[in-house]
């Protein structure tokens, strides 16, 4: 006996949402990490310091779009 079909779109759903929000996550840690320590990390950038705004708002932009992407493309699809 298999799975209902809206399980199995839902734990893919679930699975696709984990990987994404792992990739975000990495990135923001890893770009701030990198860019938030040694001579670089009083840099600005418009004002903020450069590892905020490349750290943390730009790959929260770059997410943004990710995930309006996701909704709108598993929202629809069945099966």
């Amino acid at each position: 006996m298999g799975s209902p079909p809206d399980y199995r779109h839902a734990r893919r759903e679930a699975v696709a949402a984990v990987l994404i929000w792992a990739a975000a996550l990495a990135t923001t840690v890893g770009l701030s990490y990198a860019l938030g320590y040694g001579e670089s990390a009083t840099a600005s950038l418009w004002g903020i310091p450069r590892w905020t705004a490349l750290g943390v708002f730009a790959p929260w932009i770059v997410f943004f779009f990710v995930h309006v992407w996701f909704s709108l493309y598993f929202g629809r699809r069945r099966g």
